[in-house]
């Protein structure tokens, strides 16, 4: 699977970075808090602006693990100049043992696997094995620069699939990065994501894994077995509609991290940006904010709090891919630039 563009690359690495960046400021802050955070910020120009902080205290255009484990995959496409996860997988692991301020604990037990001498494929494997309906969000965090990667739809699903299987094995995460990595390229396209997109999506997947002759994607497939089916029903009965799916009034506690909320969040933000009428916000939070359309929408995903720089990580590229880049408030400053 070759690259024929780093630009596009360098598309996707920035929209994933400028969202992480401007999520880190609330990121872990629940939600009864968020007004205070905009007291502090918004004289900088948060949620529209990349002003640092968090509970990391890094510099504006700072980033966190979502950013530097895209940076891995970057830089293993650009030196390889194709796909490749065993290398990813070293590249991570390097990074692992760089002592990351921030690394998730699904993430740090699979490389350390790695680390061990497993390869890529078994760690996540024994990770299944673990707990087989693992389904935390590390993957999809980085995800969106595989939308990006010049290639047809099915090339992308199957690379959607490797680089989430390094970490993420469970098919949940699987059907997400999968479903990221179509909308980004429907976008791309020049096309509106359709109010039943979730069926446009799954017919498109299934005749992929259904054809996909990779001995990886079908080991995948017969290792997970009916947890795939389950991890269909659950995808499929998320609301990802933007007149009912509100994230203000999403239960958070111990799902702050779930891949499939922060997919949901996401294209909710995506969704909500294009669309004229308003929509019900907590009464303390400022509506100057939700006033602000367009690609501004991704500065939505950071007043959520709990896990937003993921969200926006998330989103970031989904937003960028829509209208054709981020506003520069957004992209100026942003310490990948040095990195990459």
């Amino acid at each position: 699977m070759g690259i024929s563009s780093s630009g596009y690359l360098d598309t996707g690495l920035i929209s994933i970075a400028s969202g992480d960046a401007l999520g880190i400021t609330s990121e872990f802050v629940p939600q009864h808090r968020i007004p205070h955070i905009y007291r502090q910020y918004s004289p900088s120009g948060w949620p529209f602006a990349l002003v640092g902080g968090g509970w990391l205290d890094l510099p504006p255009g700072g980033h966190s693990d979502d950013t530097e484990m895209a940076l891995c995959i970057y830089k293993s496409m650009q030196a390889l100049e194709r796909f490749d996860p065993a290398d990813i997988a070293v590249r991570f692991v390097a990074w692992m043992k760089s002592g990351p301020r921030d690394i998730g604990c699904t993430i740090l037990g699979a490389l350390s696997r790695i680390a061990g001498g497993r390869s890529w494929l078994d760690s996540g494997k024994i990770g299944f094995f673990e707990c087989r309906d693992l389904a935390s969000n590390g993957s999809l965090m980085r995800n969106g620069l595989i939308g990006y990667i010049p290639s047809d739809t099915h090339s992308a699903f199957t690379i959607s699939l490797k680089q989430c299987l390094i970490t993420h094995y469970s098919p949940l995460p699987v059907l997400c990065c999968c479903a990221h990595t179509y909308i980004i390229r429907l976008l791309l396209e020049g096309m509106e994501l359709p109010v039943h997109w979730q069926e446009d999506f799954q017919r498109e997947w299934l005749t992929w894994s259904s054809n996909e002759s990779d001995p990886i994607v079908r080991d995948w497939i017969s290792t997970v077995g009916e947890n795939l089916n389950t991890a269909w029903r659950d995808f499929m009965e998320a609301d990802f509609h933007p007149d009912s799916f509100d994230p203000f009034t999403v239960v958070y506690s111990s799902r702050s991290g779930y891949c499939l909320l922060t997919l949901q969040i996401a294209v909710w933000a995506l969704q909500r940006s294009s669309m004229k009428e308003g929509f019900g916000i907590p009464e303390a939070y400022p509506a100057e904010v939700f006033d602000r359309r367009g690609p501004w929408a991704l500065g939505w995903a950071a007043m959520l709090g709990y896990d937003s720089d993921t969200y926006c990580a998330t989103a970031g590229p989904m937003i960028s891919a829509r209208y054709g880049g981020l506003p520069e408030e957004l992209v100026s400053g942003l310490m990948v630039h040095d990195w990459m």
